[in-house]
């Protein structure tokens, strides 16, 4: 029978760095409890694994770890179906409006730690807005919020302000230009609350 070799997780020659080992490791350990912590927050797996570029497998495995089921398939919405009614472009506006300043023109990627902070400053503004209490008023979920993020970094939304102030945004591919959904919800109720 042949002596065989054992593998090392390191080659034996000069360059072996045990400081460099280390520190891989932890960078290791510091990738898996973020994408722990973006699991928990709900964002898909596609998504986390693109960012933290970590294999679908593992992110199945953590995910059938913490929630004792297998992750939600599915394909992302279409930016055009998120921003059909004005009620949706406002609220994309208001999500945008946070995520901006949390990103801090930093438009090249997604930070999904900015992407969480900025959800969940949304999700509060929305309770102090009441907007849970109206049926028109369909809060995006953190996927969802991702894809209007995502549209802003590829220029396919484009965030506005009117001549009153009021932050919207437009998706680049409209034929027509939209009037500010803001100032347009508002003067349709006052024309129904003055007749």
């Amino acid at each position: 029978m042949k002596n065989k070799k054992t593998k090392t997780p390191y080659k034996k020659d000069l360059s072996y760095n045990p400081d460099k080992l280390a520190k891989s490791k932890i960078s290791r350990i510091n990738i898996q409890y973020e994408a722990i912590k973006f699991l928990k927050a709900g964002i898909k797996i596609t998504i986390i694994a693109s960012s933290l570029d970590i294999s679908l497998t593992h992110l199945r495995d953590f995910f059938r770890g913490i929630f004792s089921e297998s992750p939600k398939g599915g394909q992302m919405p279409t930016i055009e179906s998120l921003l059909s009614t004005q009620s949706r472009q406002i609220e994309a506006a208001i999500f945008l409006e946070i995520y901006i300043k949390f990103a801090q023109s930093d438009y090249k990627s997604i930070d999904l730690n900015n992407l969480i902070k900025s959800y969940n400053c949304y999700e509060e503004i929305r309770t102090v807005l009441n907007l849970d209490k109206t049926p028109k008023w369909k809060k995006f979920d953190i996927n969802e919020a991702w894809v209007i993020a995502k549209g802003l970094i590829s220029r396919r939304i484009i965030f506005r302000r009117c001549s009153s102030g009021c932050a919207y945004i437009e998706a680049s591919e409209q034929s027509t230009k939209l009037e500010c959904p803001h100032c347009k919800l508002t003067n349709t109720t006052k024309k129904k609350l003055t007749k």
